[in-house]
């Protein structure tokens, strides 16, 4: 039953013909809104109290993970005397990440850098 059904689709479908669109079809088109302006943007997008609440949000949840730490910090037992004893010096590993977040922080001011300026060429065009 359904083979007959999909077989008299299948004639129905071969037998519609697509229907081809006038030769002056896109120009007409665009007279007909050649007098048109573009509309102005009515409102925005993202209302801006939602930023200020994600923020605010992400922000007092640093704070708090800091205040936990801190808190949570006084109460671990002292492994300073083992840490003595181990080989891994611990002034060479700071330097080493200081060393990384100035590097992270050079490559993030060229993008802004470069960010600006490609805006600034963008607007001169």
């Amino acid at each position: 039953m359904t083979q007959h059904n999909d077989k008299n689709m299948k004639n129905i479908i071969d037998a519609l013909e697509t229907e081809q669109p006038s030769m002056r079809f896109s120009k007409n088109v665009m007279e007909a809104i050649d007098g048109l302006e573009v509309a102005k943007v009515s409102k925005r997008y993202v209302n801006p109290w939602v930023i200020r609440v994600v923020v605010t949000v992400l922000i007092l949840c640093v704070i708090t993970s800091v205040v936990y730490v801190c808190i949570a910090s006084a109460s671990l037992p002292d492994y300073s005397a083992a840490f003595a004893q181990s080989n891994f010096q611990f002034q060479k590993f700071s330097n080493y990440i200081l060393g990384t977040n100035i590097l992270l922080l050079l490559v993030f001011i060229e993008r802004w850098l470069s960010k600006k300026n490609r805006s600034k060429l963008y607007k001169d065009a």
